[in-house]
């Protein structure tokens, strides 16, 4: 559970996990129940997705990082061009607390990166308008999320110890009970900007279509001792 000895968080997800919801939450609720997150770099929210420019701004970025109450996104880009300028595991050893946020359902989270990709639409961006995803696409996608989830969790090639793993189909709509299932405590009415998305099956024409690609392809995806992939969803083994 995250308590309040823990002030160097980090949340670990993938692209379209419902991590930027969770994120804002975090941030907003520590902010107003604990006076030592309510900096400037909170409140700025710097800590989103921090390490996505050029290897010198990045180890600014590293070099500059507040040394305690802090919260931090980092999806897998994040790491990657940490793990250029070799920095990666000595930013993970600065977190005191370290949650991993993924979605289960492949198949799901396949759909919602092809949305945002195609119609290049992401946080509170997102329209209603109908959209037909082509194949490639599709399978792209399937490996770059699939790609995720290996490289965070089944073989966890930074050997994270995470303290919570939570997973996107659980996550409530309301900032507040999110808080509150976090931290155990009851949170100063979050209000949080960042909406969850559109239901897919409105959005995509040719979901059927999508759903063969995705049985189609899933045998191609690489395999892990860790990870058993049945159907759309993944789970620890």
């Amino acid at each position: 559970m995250l308590s309040n000895q823990h002030t160097r968080i980090i949340i670990f997800g993938a692209a379209r996990s419902a991590s930027t919801f969770c994120f804002h939450s975090l941030v907003k609720g520590k902010i107003s129940s604990d006076n030592r997150f309510d900096n400037d770099f909170n409140l700025l929210r710097s800590g989103g997705e921090p390490f996505r420019l050029n290897e010198k701004e990045n180890l600014q970025t590293f070099n500059n990082w507040p040394s305690d109450n802090w919260i931090a996104k980092l999806h897998l880009l994040d790491l990657l061009n940490l793990q250029d300028i070799d920095l990666a595991h000595k930013f993970i050893q600065r977190a005191n607390y370290k949650l991993l946020l993924l979605r289960r359902n492949l198949l799901q989270a396949t759909l919602s990166m092809c949305i945002s990709v195609y119609k290049n639409q992401w946080v509170n961006d997102l329209d209603t308008r109908e959209v037909s995803i082509p194949k490639q696409l599709f399978i792209d996608m399937l490996h770059q999320q699939w790609r995720t989830v290996l490289h965070l969790i089944g073989r966890n090639d930074w050997n994270i110890e995470y303290d919570r793993i939570m997973y996107t189909e659980d996550i409530p709509n309301d900032p507040n009970t999110l808080y509150e299932i976090a931290t155990g405590e009851l949170p100063n009415n979050i209000v949080n900007e960042i909406e969850m998305s559109p239901n897919k099956n409105n959005i995509i024409i040719n979901i059927e279509e999508c759903k063969t690609w995705y049985h189609q392809h899933t045998a191609d995806l690489e395999t892990c001792k860790r990870i058993l992939l049945e159907g759309e969803a993944w789970q620890i083994v």
